[in-house]
């Protein structure tokens, strides 16, 4: 389990918002990095920046759990069967709502199960902020984001399966597993359709 661990921490993916020149990385789990194209933050304005960012969290969420996918291919944790109490988690899981605002209260970036994102930025930001300014707010009120649904979907997992142990035993490394199977079958079918809930994976709660 460290060395998949050390694995889950190597990911890194990089994405673009569609039909912009914004990119964002993701790395060590929650360390987010956003790269403008030559004058694509000068010419923007808040609305633009709002779905070229809302966008970009879903292409991140995404790519991660398609890498996640990849990095448990050859351990032991994949797994095929979902009881009550697993599928009554991860409904529940699936309408966790996280939020995070940066520091300065101009940037909020919120989601309802890792699945649906929405970000707001204050009137006047682009205006009176730096591009690198701008960027660290966006860095700062992800990995709040990631912070709050991590601590969401711990305490679902305390109610849910926690035996009172402090290291992750079996039934943990199920729920990572078979619901990092279930998001991929489902994200198959409809890697588009925000009406679907495909599952998120257990060990993205970790780091998501």
């Amino acid at each position: 389990m460290r060395d998949l661990a050390e694995r889950l921490s190597g990911i890194r993916v990089r994405v673009r918002a569609p039909g912009t020149e914004i990119e964002a990385e993701l790395s060590g789990r929650t360390d987010i990095a956003l790269f403008f194209g030559e004058n694509a933050y000068a010419f923007a304005d808040e609305q633009i920046l709002e779905q070229a960012l809302t966008s970009i969290a879903k292409l991140l969420w995404v790519g991660w759990r398609r890498q996640y996918l990849r990095a448990i291919e050859d351990t032991n944790l994949i797994v095929g069967a979902v009881d009550s109490t697993d599928t009554k988690f991860f409904a529940e899981r699936d309408q966790v709502e996280a939020v995070g605002v940066s520091s300065d209260h101009r940037i909020t970036v919120s989601s309802t199960g890792m699945r649906n994102f929405s970000v707001h930025i204050e009137p006047g930001t682009v205006r009176e902020l730096a591009e690198s300014q701008f960027g660290s707010g966006v860095a700062e009120a992800a990995a709040l984001l990631i912070q709050d649904h991590q601590e969401k979907v711990q305490g679902l997992k305390q109610r849910y399966y926690d035996s009172g142990d402090s290291e992750p035993g079996p039934i943990s490394s199920f729920i990572e597993a078979n619901s990092a199977r279930l998001e991929f079958e489902r994200q198959q079918q409809s890697s588009d359709d925000d009406t679907d809930r495909p599952r998120s994976n257990g060990a993205c709660e970790s780091a998501w």
